[in-house]
């Protein structure tokens, strides 16, 4: 549902899962968690200052910045 009406945008289904289950817990804390995997390193300046800007973006609008 959420797919069809913000399209590439929209949470991937197991987030949706992910959020319902926190919420439904009583967990309504929308920051990001951080994960346990290992932090990303950006190599290109340009590039680690469009997601300083906006770490949401997508891969798609991150191209068509650079």
């Amino acid at each position: 549902m959420l797919s069809n009406t913000y399209g590439e945008a929209a949470i991937s289904e197991r987030t949706r899962q992910e959020w319902f289950q926190r919420f439904k817990n009583g967990d309504f804390d929308v920051e990001d968690q951080h994960g346990g995997g290992r932090e990303k390193v950006f190599e290109d300046a340009e590039l680690e200052a469009l997601l300083d800007q906006d770490s949401c973006q997508t891969q798609q609008e991150l191209a068509e910045s650079l």
